[in-house]
């Protein structure tokens, strides 16, 4: 016969694991789709910061002189970051931070005209 405590643990539900009451939450596609997208060039012009930069530094491939739809890129506004678009978009989706430094995106992606005083 098996002992009652060793059934009773056996049997036993675990409660289900509590989410922390900070846990981050990302960008919306919506704001996403409102964000430019730049071609390489447009973006060397557009922030210093990326003009040494040749590669997105999540998928690794090199940037193309010329836009092609699903290699267009996107410009942090914080710190001037530079990603494909497709692969950032990931991660912003989750996250509100860049994925190389991590300072905050949101603040700039989220503000419309109409919140600027």
């Amino acid at each position: 016969m098996i002992p009652h405590h060793l059934v009773w643990h056996y049997f036993t539900v675990v409660p289900p694991l509590q989410l922390e009451q900070n846990v981050e939450i990302g960008i919306d596609n919506i704001a996403l789709m409102t964000w430019p997208t730049f071609t390489y060039a447009e973006a060397r012009s557009q922030d210093p910061r990326a003009v040494n930069v040749i590669c997105c530094s999540i998928c690794l491939v090199n940037y193309e002189e010329e836009q092609v739809e699903d290699k267009a890129l996107r410009l942090l506004p914080e710190c001037g970051h530079l990603f494909h678009a497709t692969c950032v978009d990931m991660w912003l989706r989750w996250r509100q931070t860049c994925p190389l430094c991590r300072s905050l995106v949101v603040n700039r992606v989220l503000q419309t005209p109409s919140d600027e005083v």
